[in-house]
């Protein structure tokens, strides 16, 4: 069960804890476990900073939690993470990520990296 923080007007989910098996011993995320989406720019191409990039990769990796965070197209039109337990962002983590990007962000979910059937 996540742990919500705020700090100021940001509100971030924070996972503590770890995966265990059923005999008790940790084990690793299965790819079922992790959710693919992309954050794409309201205004066409994205035009991120380096370090603002840098800031961008750690609070999407340290908050959302996320298991990688990148760049998609040559230039940059989205951000595609692949996140552990489902595609949602915490208003005050994409309120933050937009103004680190500088301009507004919508998510397109792109699904499990392996759907359990329905």
């Amino acid at each position: 069960m996540p742990l919500m923080v705020k700090r100021g007007t940001a509100e971030f989910r924070i996972f503590i804890g770890h995966f265990t098996a059923r005999d008790g011993y940790p084990r690793s995320v299965a790819a079922s476990d992790l959710f693919e989406f992309d954050l794409v720019s309201a205004g066409g191409a994205l035009r991120i900073t380096d370090v603002a990039w840098t800031k961008i990769q750690f609070h999407l990796s340290e908050f959302q939690p996320a298991k990688s965070v990148r760049l998609i197209g040559d230039p940059p039109s989205a951000i595609r993470v692949l996140a552990f337990g489902g595609t949602e962002v915490a208003p005050g983590l994409l309120a933050k990520i937009e103004e680190l990007a500088g301009t507004s962000l919508q998510l397109i979910p792109r699904g499990g990296l392996n759907p359990r059937p329905t």
